[in-house]
C-alpha cells in the first residue's frame, strides 16, 4: 500500500490557503458593505444639513462622505488584488507539483506490481485449464482411434434415419477443440500484459502458445 501522506498533505494545504483567502475576502466584503452604508448615510445627512443650512453638520457630513468613499475605494482595490493574487509562489508550486508527479509514479509502479500478481493467478488458472483440455482431447483421440471409433455427431446434426449416428466414423469434434471461448479471450488478454507477470522468455512463449490455443 502506497503511503498517501504526500497527497493528503497537499490537499490539506490547498484547503487551508483557499479557506484563508475566502475568509479574508468575506471580511473585506463585509467592510465594503459597511463603507457603502456609511456613504449612503453621509449623503442623506449632507442633504438634510444643506436643507437646514447647518454649516457645521454639513462640513461633518462632507468629511464622513469623503471618508466613506475612500474606504470603498480601498476595500475594492484590496479585494481585486486578492482575487488576482496567486496563493503561493511559483517555486513553491513547482515543488508541490513535482511531489504529486512522484506520487503518481509510485502509484503506477504499485498498480503494475499488484496487477502482475493478479494476472499471474489468472495465467495459472488458464494454464491448468488448458492442460486439462489438452489431456482430455488426447484421451478422446486415443479412445476413438485405438479403443472404438466414433460414429456419433455431438454437434446436433440429425441424419436421414432420424438419429445422430453417422454411417462412417467421424471425429468427436469437427474442428480441433482448444477450450471455451472465454479461455481464448483470456489468453489474448494475458498475451498483451505478459511482461507484467512472466518470469522469463520461456514463460512468455508459453503464454503465446496458450493464446494460440484460444483462437
Amino acid at each position: 500500500m502506497i503511503d498517501n501522506r504526500v497527497l493528503k498533505n497537499v490537499q490539506a494545504r490547498a484547503k487551508k490557503v483557499v479557506d484563508a483567502k475566502t475568509k479574508t475576502l468575506e471580511e473585506i466584503q463585509t467592510k465594503l458593505a459597511e463603507a457603502k452604508q456609511a456613504k449612503k448615510d453621509a449623503e442623506e445627512a449632507l442633504k438634510k444639513s444643506a436643507s437646514q443650512l447647518d454649516l457645521e453638520r454639513y462640513e461633518k457630513s462632507q468629511a464622513a462622505l469623503q471618508k466613506a468613499q475612500t474606504a470603498i475605494n480601498m476595500y475594492s482595490d484590496r479585494y481585486d488584488q486578492l482575487q488576482r493574487q496567486e496563493y503561493v509562489t511559483e517555486e513553491d508550486s513547482d515543488t508541490v507539483i513535482a511531489s504529486l508527479l512522484a506520487y503518481e509514479k509510485d502509484l503506477d509502479e504499485d498498480f503494475k506490481e499488484t496487477l502482475g500478481k493478479a494476472l499471474r493467478g489468472l495465467y495459472d488458472l488458464l494454464k491448468g485449464y488448458k492442460g486439462a483440455i489438452d489431456e482430455t482431447e488426447k484421451t478422446l483421440t486415443h479412445w476413438t482411434t485405438v479403443i472404438h471409433r466414433n460414429y456419433r455427431n455431438y454437434a446436433g446434426t440429425t441424419y436421414a434415419d432420424g438419429s445422430n449416428r453417422n454411417t462412417t466414423p467421424i471425429p468427436v469434434h469437427p474442428m480441433p477443440y482448444f477450450g471455451c471461448k472465454e479461455s481464448g479471450k483470456l489468453g489474448n488478454f494475458l498475451k498483451d500484459l505478459a511482461p507484467l507477470f512472466v518470469a522469463d522468455e520461456e514463460e512468455a512463449q508459453e503464454v503465446r502458445r496458450i493464446r494460440e490455443y484460444g483462437k
